[in-house]
Formats: C-alpha cells, sequence, structure tokens
C-alpha cells in the first residue's frame, strides 16, 4: 500500500552527472519524466564506444592483444591505473587503418625508471585497466619510439573516415609475465 501511495505523489528531485549536467527528474503516476537537460548530451557523456578486444596470454612468456574496430572506437582512453604486466623485456606494436598499416620497431626494456604505460594509448582510447597497462621503460614511454609510433597512428586515425576498420595489435614478451600485478 505505501508503495503504491508512493508511486501517485509528485515527487522533483535534483540529479548531477559527471558534476557537469544536470537534470530534473519528476515522477508523477509511476512515470519519469525527464526535463532540462538535452537527452543526447546526457547519453553522450555515459556511453563510450571502446573498440573490440582479444587477449592471448596463454604463455607465460608472451602476451598479444588486439584491438580492432572503426577508427571513431579510438578516442578518449582512460588514465593508467596501478596495476598491470610486468616482467616485460621487450614489445612492439602494429596498426592498420583501411589500407594503411605500420609497426613500431622492436623496443629493449632497459632497467631504468618505469611508468605505468598503455599499450593501446590513452590518445588511442586504451583504458587504464590492468589488461592494458604494463611496466614499461620510462624514457621509452615519453620520448623513444613508441610515442612517436603512437602519434603516426592518432595522426592517420584523425585523417581517416570515422567508419573506416581499424586495428591495433600489441605483443609483449618476457621470461616470466606477471598478470594484475601493483607496482
Amino acid at each position: 500500500m505505501y508503495e503504491a501511495k508512493q508511486n501517485k505523489e509528485k515527487v522533483s528531485r535534483r540529479i548531477d552527472v559527471g558534476g557537469e549536467a544536470r537534470q530534473r527528474v519528476r515522477i508523477e503516476d509511476g512515470k519519469k519524466k525527464i526535463s532540462d537537460v538535452s537527452i543526447q548530451r546526457l547519453l553522450s557523456q555515459i556511453v563510450q564506444r571502446r573498440p573490440k578486444i582479444n587477449i592471448n596470454n596463454n604463455d607465460k612468456s608472451q602476451y598479444d592483444i588486439e584491438y580492432w574496430g572503426q577508427v571513431k572506437d579510438f578516442y578518449n582512453g582512460t588514465p593508467a591505473g596501478n596495476k598491470g604486466i610486468t616482467g616485460v623485456t621487450r614489445y612492439w606494436a602494429s596498426a592498420k587503418i583501411g589500407e594503411k598499416s605500420g609497426s613500431s620497431n622492436i623496443i629493449f626494456a632497459s632497467q631504468h625508471e618505469y611508468h605505468h604505460g598503455h599499450m593501446l594509448a590513452e590518445a588511442l582510447g586504451g583504458t587504464g585497466d590492468s589488461f592494458n597497462i604494463f611496466k614499461q621503460d620510462g624514457g621509452q614511454n615519453t620520448t623513444g619510439g613508441w610515442p612517436q609510433f603512437e602519434g603516426l597512428v592518432a595522426s592517420t586515425r584523425d585523417n581517416a573516415e570515422p567508419s573506416e576498420r581499424m586495428s591495433y595489435r600489441i605483443h609483449l614478451d618476457g621470461a616470466f609475465l606477471g598478470y594484475n600485478q601493483y607496482f
């Protein structure tokens, strides 16, 4: 009885979404009525497209991950988390956008400063989840061949049609790779 009575009362409340969008929801006779906010704007903040992912980590010394989808799926990544793959001694990547393709040089990890490095760059839509983060040589992450390759891929992506097919593959090697590790 209380539930039935509650649904018939007029209720108004304000909802903050991500600190930016605001909407008013009025509940009248058990039906929500939304006003004061463009639904399209609200949905664009909630729904993000992501590329599809295939991970092969059956071998403790190799890790392969492939992202694929449309060009429009490769935007708006997230910052690196504090967990990822450890024990990487060398790595490389390749990308294909439409008919254009390229690959990075093989990069050997040194024993210097380490970063929480994205396999698929944040600028290319890579997430900060542990399956996309690895203990990466700091110099290669910021000034070496890795960011140069990522920049080339981003430039090619930006000049492609949003519906064009895109894929990005990363391969990691190490004597014993640790998964989902804090570092």
